[in-house]
């Protein structure tokens, strides 16, 4: 590629980050407008795989290695049936009485 070529790649990579830049903000602004009609939360938790952490250890300090188990992180998708907004959260709320669990969505601002 030539100097030119070059330059006028990266005005075309610098005016469509703009533009892209503009876009994220119609959007939210439109996702903000809208009167947001949910559907049901649905449960899908994060899952983190099962895993070893090899002996590290040195002389009189051995402690071998570790297996971490598998690990399951509750969280939530719900989303707007009008705009296709999707929220997710990992975090929830959980009453001593009750054995089941429920999403807790913050807003996006």
């Amino acid at each position: 590629m030539k100097g030119e070529e070059i330059k006028k790649l990266r005005q075309e990579i610098a005016t469509a980050e703009k533009d892209l830049e503009n876009k994220k903000k119609i959007l939210i602004e439109a996702e903000d407008a809208c009167d947001h009609d949910w559907e049901k939360p649905v449960f899908k938790p994060k899952i983190i795989p099962a895993y070893d952490i090899p002996d590290r250890s040195r002389g009189s300090d051995y402690s071998g290695p570790l297996h971490v188990q598998e690990q399951e992180i509750p969280r939530w998708f719900q989303t707007c049936t009008k705009c296709g907004l999707t929220l997710m959260t990992e975090e929830y709320a959980e009453s001593e009485r009750e054995t089941t669990r429920t999403p807790v969505f913050r807003k996006r601002h």
